[in-house]
Order: C-alpha cells, then sequence, then structure tokens
C-alpha cells in the first residue's frame, strides 16, 4: 500500500498580522541607503563618479538583501521551536493556491515559516500553523525558479515540489529564510534541493523496485498457468495413476 502525507493546519500563533508587519518593515533597511546615495547625488555636482554612488550603494545593499527580508526576525521567533529530521533548515512554505488571504497575503508571499527537515523515508516541515509529512515515494515532481524582484533576482531560488495524495493542494513552495547575506542563501537553497533530489532518486528507485518485483511476481504466475495449460489430461492421470497407491490391484 502506497504511503499518504499527512497536513495539518491551525491557527498561527508567532507569525500572526502585527508580526508580519514586523517582518513586512525590515524592507525599509535596504531603502534608507538607497535614499541617502540619491539625496547625496542631488548635493553634490553631477559628474561620471557621482553617478557611479547610487549603483555601488545598490550592489552594496543586495549583499544584505536577507537582512531586509526579516530573517533575523524569523530565526528569533522560532528559536525554542525544534527542528525535524536530520538537516536543520529554517524555511517559508508557500502553498497553491495561497492559505493566506487579503493583507496578510500582500505583505508577505510565505503562508508560514518553520523548519524543514529530512530522514530516511520523507521529508517533514514543523511550521507556526502548518504541520506537513510527505513520504518520498508520494513526490510527482520538484523545480528550482528564481524569487523574482523581491530578492532582487539573486536571491536563493525557491524549490517548488508537488506531492501526490494532498487534497486540495497544488504545489508545495519552499524558501529558505535563515540567511543574513546572499551567499548564505545560495548555498542553503543548493543543499536544500540536494536533499529533493536524493530524495527523488529514492523514489524512484524504490518504484523501480517495487514494480520489477511485482512483474516477476506476475511473470512466473502466468508462466506457472502457461505449463499448467500445455500438460495433456492423458498424461497427467498417467502420472498420477503410476504414483498412486491404487494402481497395483492384481
Amino acid at each position: 500500500m502506497k504511503p499518504q502525507p499527512i497536513i495539518e493546519i491551525n491557527a498561527p500563533r508567532l507569525f500572526r498580522t502585527p508580526a508580519i508587519f514586523v517582518i513586512w518593515a525590515y524592507g525599509i533597511l535596504l531603502i534608507v541607503p538607497l535614499a541617502a546615495a540619491f539625496l547625496a547625488v542631488t548635493m553634490m555636482r553631477l559628474s561620471f563618479w557621482t553617478m557611479l554612488i547610487p549603483l555601488f550603494t545598490l550592489v552594496a545593499t543586495a549583499w544584505f538583501v536577507p537582512v531586509g527580508q526579516g530573517n533575523s526576525y524569523i530565526v528569533k521567533r522560532l528559536a525554542r521551536k525544534k527542528a525535524p529530521g536530520s538537516c536543520r533548515c529554517l524555511v517559508q512554505l508557500t502553498l497553491a493556491p495561497r492559505l493566506r488571504k487579503g493583507l496578510r497575503a500582500t505583505l508577505e508571499d510565505a503562508d508560514d515559516f518553520g523548519y524543514l527537515g529530512f530522514d530516511q523515508d520523507g521529508f517533514t516541515f514543523e511550521g507556526d500553523s502548518i504541520q506537513l509529512r510527505a513520504p518520498y515515494l508520494t513526490i510527482k515532481e520538484a523545480w528550482q525558479q528564481n524569487v523574482g524582484w523581491r530578492g532582487r533576482f539573486i536571491y536563493g531560488p525557491r524549490i517548488t515540489v508537488v506531492v501526490d495524495g494532498l487534497n486540495g493542494v497544488r504545489t508545495l513552495e519552499f524558501a529558505e529564510r535563515s540567511s543574513t547575506f546572499i551567499s548564505q542563501s545560495k548555498n542553503t537553497a543548493r543543499e536544500l534541493w540536494r536533499h529533493f533530489e536524493r530524495a527523488r532518486q529514492a523514489a524512484t528507485h524504490s518504484s523501480s523496485a517495487s514494480n520489477s518485483s511485482s512483474s516477476s511476481s506476475s511473470s512466473s504466475a502466468e508462466n506457472s498457468i502457461k505449463s499448467a495449460r500445455s500438460t495433456k489430461p492423458s498424461e497427467t492421470f498417467a502420472t498420477a495413476s503410476q504414483g498412486s497407491p491404487f494402481s497395483a490391484r492384481g
């Protein structure tokens, strides 16, 4: 029997609307340096070098994009929560269709924050309001995609997973939320993708082994049936008569 995924959704406790406002406000930390750079340009004599000031500022702030995502605040909020499995990674989870609606969904593209873990049989997400357990055999598809403008196209890519058996949920989208610098974000996202690739390979190997086992069983059954059909009734009777204790009556 094929194992089934399990998802449980409750009301959020740590990340209600006020906490989402705080995460959104962290984005101001990336806007302030850029505003200051443009203000400095307006107060200086226009030249080639002054035009480079906003460009250098943009590059410098891009290195700290995870700070503007409010990652440090999320890490503190989930500091006491235990991570499941052997891989401890703090991520955001977005469902399709979206779980959150209205202003909450507009301010933050994550439906929940929590820890993603991997073990021998499947992966587990332990979040603030969502608990998920999905065996590797239920993974149908998995791919990476860029985060877009919100991460300035340089943030670690998101991982989208299609799990068979989650009624009403088309896809699960994971993105790391524990980094401080862009390099950390990319390395963490790369490590997460390796785990899902290994999981997909393990699921494919297990499925192939199961299919080959069932096919060999069915083929052996078919061979036994064909063998039984090819035997002539007279031969069967003769063999049975020769081996019977009542065949040598005088």
